[in-house]
């Protein structure tokens, strides 16, 4: 837990899952530059976008935002913050879920990647009112170029001087925008689609790939997990091969509606969930016989390990004795060695230059 001052709050931020010792923090300088924006310009209305850890709804929180992030994670952050620093709970939602209002302010944190900033901006202006005004920051090392181009084409655009490593552009006298429909492609070689902005859009990467062809065989009344699970690919596979238990989750939500819009190619009896929250913590103990688990090494812009370690102890609370967990993984990941100190056994059962499949046993 750390401290971040703005001119008259102190609040006490928690990055979740990281270690007392470690030097990441619950926000950056682009949030400062956001926090000291908005107190100046003092909007009648304010929404937040894409608000990682709940830094800004902390230090904003006099002005009753609506706060609006697709990270079940970052929702999970946000009420931990906001509760440690004694503040009341905020309207809070996905971008499945916003309200027909319109805001004077909308401030987005910037992501990675082009297709992921179009989508916020086009749904910060949708909610931007008619004299309304949207404000994007992040780290300049962050900034993926073309993103001036993105932000001529929505409005009157004002770049503020970077300050800290830190950039922020204003735009006003917006056009009107309605947020963008899923971009929807075929994924290769297979009768599902992925949605712009979830992982490996339209095709199946190499590591999934890998995977896929070291399915176990399917077992009559098995139960099954996909975690982490993306478009829903290694899931829906084993529902191909003859299995009708299979369960899905991930902690952002476009993903699940991906998976949701998948599930509706196929046919026949199968009994599927979809589960939006951080990993496997609300799955019920000793429920699946296996698990499959293509989990993410990256925190927003950090490269990082906490985020595995704990979806494989989720993973093995959930199992049922005797079961396993498929991982794929990037070689260079160390991964191995922390299975074997969480599970009975585990050993690499396939690799190849880039990835590798480790099965790790409760047996």
């Amino acid at each position: 837990m750390s401290a971040l001052n703005s001119v008259d709050t102190h609040c006490r931020l928690t990055r979740p899952g990281v270690a007392e010792n470690s030097p990441l923090q619950a926000w950056d300088a682009a949030d400062e530059y956001l926090i000291k924006t908005i107190r100046d310009i003092n909007p009648a209305s304010l929404c937040i976008l894409n608000d990682g850890f709940g830094a800004l709804a902390c230090h904003l929180h006099n002005f009753a935002p609506l706060w609006v992030s697709d990270s079940a994670c970052a929702h999970d952050a946000l009420q931990l913050n906001l509760t440690q620093n004694n503040l009341p709970a905020l309207q809070h939602c996905n971008t499945s879920e916003l309200p027909g209002a319109e805001f004077s302010c909308v401030i987005v944190k910037a992501r990675r990647g082009l297709t992921a900033l179009r989508q916020d901006l086009q749904i910060a202006a949708s909610l931007a009112g008619k004299q309304g005004q949207v404000f994007l920051a992040g780290m300049a090392k962050h900034i993926a170029p073309g993103t001036l181009e993105i932000l001529r084409e929505l409005g009157e655009l004002e770049l503020y001087p970077t300050l800290k490593k830190a950039r922020l552009y204003r735009l006003s006298n917006l056009h009107k925008n309605t947020p963008l429909k899923p971009e929807i492609t075929p994924i290769r070689d297979t009768v599902f689609y992925g949605f712009a902005g979830v992982f490996a859009t339209n095709r199946i990467d190499e590591g999934t790939a890998l995977l896929l062809t070291h399915l176990p065989p399917i077992k009559a009344d098995a139960r099954y997990a996909d975690l982490c699970c993306g478009t829903g690919i290694i899931g829906l596979s084993l529902l191909q091969k003859g299995a009708t238990q299979v369960d899905f989750y991930d902690e952002y939500k476009p993903a699940l509606n991906n998976t949701e819009y998948n599930l509706r190619q196929l046919q026949g009896a199968m009994q599927t969930n979809c589960f939006w929250q951080d990993g496997m913590q609300h799955a019920a103990p000793q429920s699946y016989d296996a698990i499959f688990c293509n989990p993410p090494f990256h925190e927003q812009n950090v490269v990082t390990e906490h985020i595995a370690l704990r979806l494989f102890v989720q993973a093995r609370n959930s199992l049922k004795p005797g079961a396993s967990l498929y991982v794929v993984c990037n070689r260079h990941l160390n991964y191995l060695p922390r299975l074997k100190q969480l599970f009975k056994s585990a050993h690499i059962i396939s690799q190849h230059p880039k990835f590798m499949v480790i099965k790790a046993d409760l047996a």
